[in-house]
């Protein structure tokens, strides 16, 4: 093998580097490397050998072959072969784009932080874009009508409970009203039983004081507006339960609360509709206040609970603060002072309501000189309702009233009735009637006024018909 094989020789020169390729006899290419010495350092030479002549700068002691040799360029170590472009470390190839860090291609537009994009408009923060128009605060949009504190819109039905008026500019504070009359004093009255007495006097002047402050303060509130209603016959209005107290076992008083200075506008003898809702079903029934028709600030009503009545099941519920519906007013009573001689009044259980409105509208009118005279049917004489209000009316000259007890024992004693109480025992038919009017009753001068029960208004209509009262005379409410 070693014959074979072309050898290297070494250069005289110093730290040459003479790459050759030998070549083997059967002509397969070997390459070896060997280091040659050149006086020179570090130079590189290529020395083409063949077998007719020499080297002229290089001293090489080689066999002549056959074969001639070629010698290879110097391959450095970690040299890259020339079919492969050089690349640096680090460095991004030609088919490929630099892209530094952070930096957005081109194709993405650059959108710096914050910055919106012109195809979105620039709202700054708090800045209402130009088709939102601006609301500045608490102003309201002219689309929305300005509605001041307290004042009702048009569209709002109006609710009477707590809303003064606009015809009521004055508050009864402003009014300036008479001094009231002083009280005379025990030493005043000399005991004589003088006719009119110190006392009587200073009571008149109290009712007379009363009627013209009333009279003032209407003046001030409506403005010289006589109505003073505010019902409306076609609508229902909310009204707040201010009290409640038991009248009796199966009755209930009931207060009211209206408008301060404000009646509820009803004439005498009228009364007004209530609205309720009784397991999903709308109640309606009919009440007569029982409070004077010039009450201000509130009304009274006495209702009668009934077992099985469906309105009553819905006023067992009303409590203070409830708030009821009403509308009205509604009546054809019309009264006329001292157009009759006397009123008889035949009234039974809650029927006593629309002859209270009477009888307050007769004795509050000191020019009214109707003589009024009071049949009152009840089962006992626990049964009476408004026994305060019917014991102050006996206190006047032209007012009277019998209770009528249909099942109040006959055995018992007077004992149990306040002073002063005329109590009959029995039922009220033609036989107490004709008891009580035979020679008194004239057929044109008195009025009878009927309410009670339905079989009560028919049976006394007969009864007052079989007695000779002019059907024009009776009036059943």
């Amino acid at each position: 093998m070693e014959d074979d094989i072309v050898s290297q020789s070494q250069c005289v020169k110093e730290s040459c580097y003479l790459p050759c390729e030998p070549y083997m006899p059967n002509g397969t290419s070997y390459l070896q490397q060997e280091q040659v010495q050149h006086s020179e350092p570090l130079v590189s030479c290529q020395c083409i050998i063949s077998a007719q002549e020499n080297n002229p700068t290089c001293e090489l002691n080689l066999p002549v072959k056959d074969t001639d040799l070629s010698c290879e360029p110097v391959r450095p170590a970690d040299a890259l072969p020339p079919c492969e472009p050089l690349r640096p470390p680090d460095v991004i190839l030609p088919s490929e784009p630099v892209r530094p860090p952070d930096v957005i291609l081109p194709s993405e537009p650059i959108r710096p932080p914050d910055v919106i994009l012109p195809s979105e408009p620039v709202r700054p923060s708090d800045v209402i874009l130009p088709s939102e128009p601006i609301r500045p605060p608490d102003v309201i949009l002219p689309s929305e009508p300005v509605r001041p504190p307290d004042v009702i819109l048009p569209s709002e039905p109006v609710r009477p409970s707590d809303v003064i008026l606009p015809s009521e500019p004055v508050s009864p504070s402003d009014v300036i009203l008479p001094s009231e009359p002083v009280r005379p004093s025990d030493s005043d009255c000399c005991g004589s039983g003088c006719i009119p007495c110190v006392f009587d006097i200073y009571d008149q002047e109290m009712k007379i004081w009363q009627r013209e402050c009333e009279r003032i303060q209407d003046k001030a509130y409506m403005n010289g507006d006589k109505r003073d209603s505010i019902l409306l016959k076609e609508e229902y209005n909310d009204f707040t339960i201010e009290s409640v107290t038991e009248e009796t076992a199966t009755s209930r008083r009931f207060r009211v609360r209206l408008p301060v200075g404000r009646s509820l506008g009803l004439n005498i003898g009228e009364h007004v509709i209530i609205r309720d809702v009784n397991k999903g079903l709308m109640v309606t029934r009919q009440y007569t206040p029982i409070s004077d028709v010039t009450c201000k600030g509130y009304f009274d009503l006495i209702i009668k609970i009934y077992k099985e009545g469906k309105m009553s099941q819905c006023v067992k519920s009303w409590i203070p603060g409830s708030v009821i519906q009403l509308r009205g007013p509604y009546g054809e009573f019309v009264y006329y002072p001292n157009k009759y001689r006397s009123i008889q009044m035949l009234a039974a259980g809650t029927g006593i309501a629309p002859m209270a409105q009477v009888i307050q509208g007769i004795l509050g009118n000191e020019d009214d000189d109707t003589i009024i005279k009071l049949h009152y049917a009840c089962r006992t004489y626990k049964d009476i309702l408004m026994k305060a209000e019917l014991k102050e009316w006996k206190k006047y000259w032209n007012f009277s009233v019998i209770y009528v007890l249909s099942q109040e024992d006959t055995c018992g004693t007077d004992n149990q009735y306040a002073y002063g109480d005329v109590v009959y025992k029995g039922r009220m038919d033609v036989v107490y009637l004709t008891s009580q009017w035979e020679g008194r009753i004239q057929t044109d001068k008195d009025l009878v006024l009927v309410c009670g029960t339905t079989s009560f208004n028919k049976d006394m209509k007969k009864c007052c018909t079989d007695l000779g009262i002019n059907i024009d005379n009776i009036f059943i409410f």
